[in-house]
């Protein structure tokens, strides 16, 4: 279902999904911080929902919650997007603490999620494992 291999997207297309995202809530009270990375879980807690959607639902909300969860990814660590040869795949790039560059792929979290193939809690426990070391 990972469409984001694509390379016709680029770093201005995911922050334009992400502002659509932010658009949907009510109040638009989302902003790109810690707080809304630990906000993601709960759109995940219903599985009977998540396994009625479509692939092409499951397509949208991958694009738009994997934008937003890049887009806070990227301010929080001071990242920026990139496009990885290697893994074919859109992502955050940042510096970690060993000052090497690291990789974070946020669609990978969401597409799991919407596969059902992670856990209530998981994308709070991906950041807190990332926090360790960025």
């Amino acid at each position: 279902m990972d469409h984001t291999r694509e390379p016709k997207f680029d770093p201005d297309s995911f922050t334009r999904l992400a502002t659509e995202f932010v658009s949907t809530f009510p109040g638009n009270t989302l902003s790109y911080d810690e707080r809304a990375i630990l906000m993601l879980d709960s759109l995940f807690t219903d599985c009977d929902a998540i396994g009625k959607y479509s692939d092409e639902e499951k397509y949208r909300i991958l694009l738009f919650v994997g934008s937003f969860l890049g887009e806070c990814l990227a301010k929080v660590f001071s990242g920026r997007w990139v496009y990885q040869d290697v893994s074919e795949r859109w992502g955050i790039e940042v510096i970690a603490k060993s000052n090497e560059t690291a990789f974070l792929n946020p669609f990978y979290k969401i597409e799991k999620m919407l596969d059902l193939e992670e856990e209530a809690g998981a994308i709070e426990y991906w950041y807190n494992i990332t926090k360790t070391i960025i």
